[in-house]
Parts: structure tokens; sequence; C-alpha cells
């Protein structure tokens, strides 16, 4: 907790020091102009939450695909250690049932499944990790939305207060960031 504070901490200081002058000096923006700053923000953010879902969804069917033809591959060997049907199996259980062969048969098991078993493990690695940026990215959306919205709605109030700039300022810089991240995410999924 101390590390975010002290990360964050010359931000608020630095949108409280610009509230300030603005209040000392009556700098003051139009209302028209935070009314549609803040609505770009909000729709553009949301319109940047749907281009990373369907880059994500690409990416988890391009995952998805190999997890079953890994699986596919795997079926064989684990009819003949099991004596049963593997053809229902999803990939998940060829892998479960990949490790329990594994640590049962030991030396036994062929080389199918010791190298099928560890790529298909990556792949379900893999999609655990974008399913957490995601979710963790979907959250930035919505704090940066809602706060765009919160101070379209109290606009009048920032003018009165002079806190706009300052308001503007902070969804500005979460905007920029929540962008290269956005980016960051799309250049590491693809």
């Amino acid at each position: 907790m101390k590390n975010f504070i002290k990360s964050y901490w010359w931000k608020l200081l630095l949108l409280i020091i610009i509230w300030f002058i603005c209040y000392t000096i009556n700098i003051t923006l139009s209302q028209e102009h935070l009314f549609w700053t803040f609505s770009t923000v909000m729709q553009s953010f949301v319109a940047l939450g749907a281009l990373l879902g369907m880059v994500a969804v690409f990416r988890l069917q391009i995952i998805n695909n190999k997890s079953d033809i890994i699986a596919l591959s795997l079926r064989k060997p684990i009819i003949y250690f099991r004596g049963m049907p593997a053809s229902t199996y999803l990939p998940e259980d060829i892998l479960c049932e990949g490790n329990k062969i594994l640590k049962e048969e030991g030396n036994k098991v062929g080389s199918e499944i010791k190298l099928g078993l560890p790529q298909l493990e990556k792949l379900f690695d893999e999609e655990k990790n974008i399913k957490k940026q995601i979710v963790d990215f979907v959250k930035k959306i919505v704090v940066i939305t809602a706060l765009a919205l919160i101070f379209l709605i109290i606009t009048p109030t920032l003018i009165k207060i002079h806190a706009d700039i300052a308001s503007l300022g902070l969804i500005l810089y979460l905007a920029i960031t929540s962008l290269i991240t956005t980016i960051k995410l799309i250049k590491e999924i693809l």
C-alpha cells in the first residue's frame, strides 16, 4: 500500500496545485468544452474496450484451436493407457488424465504424452493470463468511464469551485495511460 501511495502522491499533489492556481487566478473552462470532453472520453473508452475484447476473443480462439489439436493427438495414447474412449474428453480432461498417466506409468509413457502435455499446459496458462489482463483492463475502463460520467454530471459544480481543469487533467492522464496500456496489451496478445 505504501508503494501505491508513494507512486500516486506526486500526481495528487500536482492536481491540487493545478486546482489552487485555477482557484486563485480564477481560470475556468466553458461548460460546453467540459461536456464534450467528458462525453467523448466515455464513448472512446467503451469503443476501446470493445476493440480490445475483439482482439482477445480472436487470440483466445486461436489458443482453443491449438489446444483442441494437441488434445486430439493425445487421445490415442490416453485410450491406450486407460482402455476407455477418450473421444468425448475436452482438452482440460485430456490434460488431467495425461498428468495422472504420467504419475502412474512414469517411464512407460510415450513421447506424445510427454511432449504434448507441457504444450497444452502452456496454452492454458496463456489463456488464463489473457483473461486476467482483460479483466484488469475492463476494471480500468469502468473506472475512467464512471469518473468521466460523474464529472459530466457535476460539470457546473466543477466550474464553480474551479476544479474543472484539474478534473480534466485527471481524466486526460487516465485516458493517456490507459491508451498506452491498450496498445501494449494488443501487442502482447497478438
